[in-house]
């Protein structure tokens, strides 16, 4: 018999697209995907000879579970420059990618009859690790019509009724939505005063734009030093995807849980990874910024392209790379929802996004500008093709 937990973890919605996109450049077909989820830049070289010279200095062995010391004090010297607040070397752990970050907070936190917040549209895994650990997933809309802007208001009733964890992504996937300053101080008062622990995905916290500065939660309101966990990674800022670098800031006590777990499942990450994430911090070069403003030139573009499509509402990303708009209007009477629009931009215009049922918001497709402008200007081409059609 199997657990009963694995049983509860849906396969993602859109493998069948997947399928249908990898059948069609096998046939030799030209596909345009605008679904990617991570940058189309390669590493930058002077992150891929640090790894290169890691392996040759033979830094190959196990480190700590929790990460090298090197790269943990090298992270909290960033994030208090940054955020202007500063962690201590108990209260940070490495991990094998940000979303192993995400599942043991949720196994060290979570029990069966826990509630979690989570606002949709979500990023996919959210869910499913939740209803991994037993515990209720609980959804609220942040799409009002128009846009995308977090409100806490709208999470109050719930919180209200008691939950365990909210889980906040900042700048969003997939609407790239930053969560305002007041907004998040209302947030980080309400988990002291109703007694829940915030999560902050800041995947993309490094991707913002029109020079905009994020809003750090504990320099907003470090009282909620022992509410809050921030969840980050080296994948979409450094380009670093494959390389597997996350990493988790907590509250001293959560972090030495997350270790135990950690040195029980995956041991450390890998070594010459870490190495290769201690020099992107340290060494940092101007080209993290050149791809920052090459995604904001991107957004720009297939934004104002897919302005112009008729009965389209889109709210205008503010980080990330993706865009999220609403569709529904304008494909009604030709689809049943947007899944079935998404199978048929593949199989007709070989243009694959990702539908919305994939975030939980049926009615909206996910589009990503980490795609060259060729792509984004003949994928939305097609997309308003197959809309007017």
């Amino acid at each position: 018999m199997l657990n009963e937990k694995i049983k509860k973890l849906k396969i993602s919605s859109t493998l069948a697209l997947v399928v249908k996109a990898k059948e069609l450049k096998d046939q030799g077909k030209r596909v345009i995907s605008l679904s990617v989820g991570e940058p189309d830049f390669p590493t930058p070289e002077y992150i891929k000879e640090a790894g290169i010279k890691a392996i040759r200095g033979n830094k190959t062995k196990y480190t700590m579970a929790s990460g090298i010391k090197e790269l943990r004090e090298a992270l909290i010297k960033v994030y208090e420059r940054e955020q202007g607040y500063r962690f201590n070397l108990n209260e940070i752990m490495i991990h094998p990618g940000s979303k192993f970050s995400i599942f043991l907070i949720a196994n060290v936190l979570l029990s069966e009859k826990d509630r979690v917040l989570i606002p949709k549209p979500y990023w996919v895994s959210y869910p499913e690790i939740v209803k991994f650990t037993g515990a209720t997933p609980v959804f609220i809309d942040s799409w009002n019509g128009k846009n995308f802007y977090y409100k806490f208001e709208d999470y109050l009733p719930e919180i209200k009724k008691g939950i365990k964890l909210f889980i906040l992504s900042s700048p969003s996937n997939p609407t790239g939505i930053i969560m305002k300053e007041e907004e998040l101080e209302k947030l980080l008062k309400a988990a002291i005063e109703y007694d829940f622990y915030l999560l902050v995905d800041e995947c993309y916290r490094r991707i913002i734009y029109d020079n905009s500065e994020y809003p750090s939660p504990l320099k907003i309101f470090p009282e909620a030093k022992d509410r809050v966990l921030i969840s980050g990674s080296f994948s979409k800022t450094f380009a670093m995807t494959g390389w597997r670098v996350g990493f988790t800031f907590g509250p001293e006590e959560i972090i030495n849980y997350m270790k135990i777990l950690q040195s029980h499942s995956t041991s450390n990450p890998a070594t010459p990874s870490q190495y290769a994430a201690l020099v992107a911090l340290t060494d940092e070069k101007d080209e993290i910024e050149k791809m920052v403003r090459e995604y904001e030139r991107r957004r720009d573009l297939a934004y104002s392209l897919l302005k112009k499509i008729p009965k389209i509402k889109i709210t205008k990303p503010e980080g990330a790379f993706y865009l999220f708009p609403y569709v529904k209007d304008a494909i009604k009477g030709k689809f049943k929802n947007t899944y079935e629009f998404s199978e048929h931009l593949i199989e007709k215009f070989h243009v694959v996004v990702v539908p919305g049922e994939a975030f939980g918001t049926e009615g909206f497709i996910r589009i990503s500008y980490a795609a060259s402008e060729e792509d984004i200007r003949e994928g939305i081409s097609k997309i308003a093709e197959a809309i007017n059609g």
